[in-house]
């Protein structure tokens, strides 16, 4: 779980391994996402996900 209580274990940041899947789930009515990538990124290499997909 994301978020500034880190009190209750939630956490500021998520670590995605390389070949990785990411998803997320808004809990209220709105979320801000960001996602930082190194080493540099290429858009040859990416794959969204099909529609209706969720992790396993």
């Amino acid at each position: 779980m994301l978020g500034a209580n880190f009190l209750r274990g939630e956490r500021a940041q998520a670590v995605i391994p390389a070949n990785g899947w990411q998803a997320a789930e808004s809990l209220g009515a709105y979320t801000l996402v960001g996602c930082t990538v190194a080493p540099g990124f290429d858009y040859a290499s990416f794959e969204m996900a099909p529609p209706g997909w969720s992790p396993g």
